[in-house]
């Protein structure tokens, strides 16, 4: 008979193994989950129309001068009224034209008739008008938008007092 370590004693055990792999795959899965998930088309355009909006209050109330946001195909574009008329503010304001995501339809649901389209004979442009507004107060014209893609749906609501109720949903 051998009278030192037995021959099973000389590895891990089955326990021991387990255990290891146990510490491994949830160390692993708190890393998975710390990586943060690139945002989708919606959620990025919904911020960036959500800051829009409210750097368009904020400029209303800070400057006296009544700041809105117009809404074209996929841009948001911030219009100022001054001398009679809605205009592109200064350029030292950090209001900045923003594009959204091809991939997002975003549209004004809560007028129904569009736009009128005036004609004249000189060819004038069509004046600026925002599709949200805010006067010096922060008080502003109500409007309801929706934002779609693939299935998702964002419904902005911009209230009286210049809040913004955001829905979030699937269609």
């Amino acid at each position: 008979m051998r009278s030192g370590p037995l021959a099973s004693d000389a590895g891990l055990s089955l326990v021991e193994i387990m255990v290891a792999l146990f510490i491994v795959g949830l160390t692993s899965s708190f890393v998975i989950l710390s990586i943060p998930r690139s945002p989708t088309p919606l959620h990025e355009a919904q911020s960036l129309f959500e800051d829009q909006v409210r750097m368009a209050r904020e400029a209303a109330m800070m400057s006296g001068s009544a700041y809105g946001v117009a809404l074209e195909d996929h841009t948001l574009s911030p219009l100022i009224f001054r001398n009679g008329e809605w205009q592109a503010p200064p350029a030292s304001t950090r209001l900045l034209t923003v594009q959204l995501p091809e991939a997002v339809e975003l549209e004004r649901t809560d007028i129904i008739e569009p736009r009128s389209v005036a004609f004249s004979l000189d060819d004038e442009p069509e004046p600026l008008r925002p599709d949200i507004w805010f006067d010096p107060s922060g008080i502003a014209e109500t409007a309801v938008i929706e934002m779609r893609h693939k299935g998702g749906l964002v419904r902005f609501t911009v209230q009286r007092d210049g809040g913004l109720d955001v829905i979030r949903s699937r269609r």
